[in-house]
């Protein structure tokens, strides 16, 4: 189901992570506070071949499982049309350019809840009819702290790892 996770009011999604903020003017993804002293444990996802780099997280999202990009050239999370197509949206008034300057229709944004690992994260998303992958960009990248380990292919954040995969 499509419900819309308020950005009002935020529980804490664990117990090494603790909310700062909620910010609909800015990006709008819960900002976090991850205790470092929390031992790490490796969530192992299947990857045919553990030598060819990915970007890809699995995530569940609206109760599938789902491939998002991983991308640090996105200031935003964005999510294809497709993948919300019978969610309410809120208008906005963000305007979006690729990287070659064409322009990305942009239909509105939702906060969703999505699941990678063992956790759940609130995430504001731009939805647009010119993409065809989730991304998670730099809004995701800098409010959980993720740090990206490309010799390991894995990303550490809020008291876990997550192995990157290839898209299928």
């Amino acid at each position: 189901d499509c419900a819309a996770v308020s950005s009002a009011v935020v529980e804490p999604l664990s117990d090494s992570c603790t909310p700062l903020c909620v910010s609909n003017e800015a990006i709008g993804i819960v900002e976090m506070e991850c205790d470092p002293s929390v031992k790490l444990s490796t969530i192992s996802e299947p990857q045919s071949n553990l030598s060819s780099k990915s970007a890809y997280l699995q995530v569940t999202l609206f109760g599938e499982q789902r491939e998002m990009l991983i991308d640090s050239g996105s200031l935003l999370c964005l999510l294809p049309s497709g993948w919300v197509s019978n969610c309410e949206l809120r208008s906005t008034e963000r305007t979006l350019s690729a990287i070659n300057n064409s322009v990305i229709s942009v239909k509105g944004e939702i906060d969703v809840a999505v699941n990678i690992g063992r956790q759940t994260f609130t995430i504001c998303c731009v939805i647009s009819d010119d993409v065809s992958d989730g991304i998670l960009g730099l809004a995701f990248l800098n409010n959980y702290q993720v740090v990206w380990d490309f010799g390991r292919n894995e990303l550490k954040f809020c008291g876990q790892v997550v192995l990157l995969c290839r898209k299928s």
